[in-house]
């Protein structure tokens, strides 16, 4: 594999002024709120920037906010919606909040993950994990492996449904790393942003799930995630919401007034910060050689905005660097990863994205090598 070297450097200074005159300005409201909850932390969905923290790499139990990470492993595991899954009488007998499963009983896999985010169900994610993996400790293996692989370094997944164990913990930074990286996929975007849910069972079976997650009705832009509480764990939430371009993800621990706390942080962040693009979708990035192509050269772009949350008024220095080969073999294939690119802003490294190429290149003669060969066909055909 060859080695990728830096093939451009590109330098954008933004100067972001309030008022007139390029003055800068205070906020009334400069200061976080002061908050209940013993651990909290509040990220940019977009660019997982942390624009609050409070003791956010503290060890906390997370109740069932574990089941965002359920959910997000039960997704990528290939199954299909379609799927029955029959309940197990371990699943079946799971404690705290349920639909009520009956040993024998076969439920679709949507079902059981509406079940599992809406209802909060423990006889959900247990029968989900023991589906996908054989047995809830497996799939609890798979979270751990999961949570290492997203960077989490402070998170031990013992139980699929959050219930007790004193090895069972993690952190309000780590469930925010969670939480943004399960609402990048369709499927969990969707499952928690909806209010209620009607399973297909028998009957006479609960088949109504509401969702308990009240910030989808109390909160203005509020679409998600997920509540949690036990006794020990005290009550947990970790709530998402979008105004003006701009996604938060807020995680609070062990916190008394958890919905209000939660208002109060997205509030303070909406009031005192704004998102900016950074870089636009089809920008061009980078040129590339293509060897052996109908074109010698093309263009690496970003397949969509890139953009970065900034406190109004602020000024920010923005730079990027792309990463990839000077130059490919033909053929190219547009939206195609052809590097990788870097984004600073003021002089630290804020995150990565794919640089794509812009267009479709041939090999050089294939178009001509095609038409030659049906008009072969033709002429024989005569």
């Amino acid at each position: 594999m060859k080695k990728l070297i830096p093939i451009t450097v590109i330098f954008f200074f933004f100067a972001f002024f309030a008022g007139t005159g390029g003055e800068m300005y205070a906020f009334a409201g400069d200061e976080p709120p002061q908050i209940s909850a013993v651990s909290a932390i509040v990220v940019d969905g977009a660019a997982g920037k942390v624009l609050y923290e409070k003791n956010s790499h503290s060890r906390q139990l997370p109740a069932s906010t574990t089941k965002i990470m359920t959910a997000l492993i039960a997704l990528e595991s290939g199954h299909s919606m379609d799927e029955m899954v029959e309940i197990s009488e371990k699943a079946a007998s799971a404690e705290g909040s349920s639909i009520y499963a009956e040993a024998g009983e076969k439920i679709s896999f949507e079902d059981l993950m509406y079940a599992l985010m809406l209802r909060s169900g423990n006889d959900a994610a247990v029968a989900l994990a023991e589906h996908i993996s054989g047995s809830s400790e497996k799939f609890a293996a798979e979270m751990n492996r999961k949570a290492a692989e997203l960077g989490a370094e402070n998170t031990n997944f013992v139980t699929v449904n959050g219930l007790h164990d004193d090895n069972h913990y993690t952190t309000a930074y780590d469930m925010a790393l969670f939480a943004r990286e399960a609402m990048k996929n369709a499927d969990f975007r969707k499952i928690v942003s909806t209010g209620y849910w009607n399973a297909s069972r028998a009957d006479d079976k609960f088949n109504y799930f509401y969702n308990k997650n009240k910030v989808l009705y109390q909160y203005e832009g509020g679409n998600g995630i997920k509540i949690g509480y036990t006794s020990a764990a005290g009550r947990c939430l970790v709530a998402s919401s979008q105004r003006n371009g701009m996604e938060l993800i807020a995680v609070v621990f062990s916190a008394p007034d958890w919905f209000n706390d939660t208002y109060k942080l997205m509030d303070y962040i909406y009031e005192n910060y704004e998102s900016t693009v950074l870089i636009k979708e089809g920008e061009k990035l980078a040129a590339v050689n293509v060897e052996g192509g109908d074109k010698g050269h093309t263009w690496l772009v970003s397949d969509h905005d890139i953009v970065y949350p900034k406190r109004t008024g602020e000024d920010i220095d923005v730079t990027f660097r792309v990463v990839a080969e000077k130059s490919v073999k033909a053929p190219v294939c547009r939206g195609q990863s052809g590097g990788k690119l870097i984004l600073y802003c003021d002089g630290e490294e804020t995150g990565t994205d794919d640089a794509v190429f812009r267009e479709d290149i041939d090999a050089k003669g294939k178009k001509e090598g095609i038409i030659n060969y049906l008009l072969t066909l033709f002429t024989k055909n005569r």
